[in-house]
């Protein structure tokens, strides 16, 4: 029997980890790192508004890359270089799992700086 996100959603059947770690920008710039291992991490910003919710199997090194370098958003950085922004993560090695939660998290949250799953365009 296939299970759509959609009704997983509906069903209230996918659990999402407690985060494992939050950082905030200020944290990161002053050396504070996350762990390099996989996971899924999500930005907000000072109001808990979420901005961008990402994957990796480093996930130390992938939110690293969203502070002014090429690798990452471009909006989010711009957003970064002006605002305090928290990092919320949780580990979660397994590949398929990340891809899970990852678009179960941007299908419920809508953040504002991810646009490829959503289907949103790009303001």
């Amino acid at each position: 029997m296939l299970i759509t996100l959609d009704e997983l959603i509906a069903e209230e059947a996918l659990v999402i980890p407690v985060a494992d770690a939050v950082l905030s920008s200020n944290e990161l710039k002053e050396g504070a790192r996350f762990e390099s291992r996989g996971g899924v991490y999500t930005f907000y910003n000072k109001y808990l508004e979420p901005l961008y919710i990402g994957i990796s199997v480093n996930v130390g090194k992938r939110v690293m890359e969203h502070f002014g370098t090429p690798k990452g958003n471009k909006d989010l950085r711009q957003y970064i270089e002006r605002e305090t922004v928290y990092i919320s993560v949780f580990y979660e090695d397994r590949k398929i799992y990340q891809e899970i939660y990852e678009s179960y998290l941007i299908k419920v949250m809508s953040p504002r700086f991810n646009v490829d799953k959503t289907g949103r365009q790009k303001v």
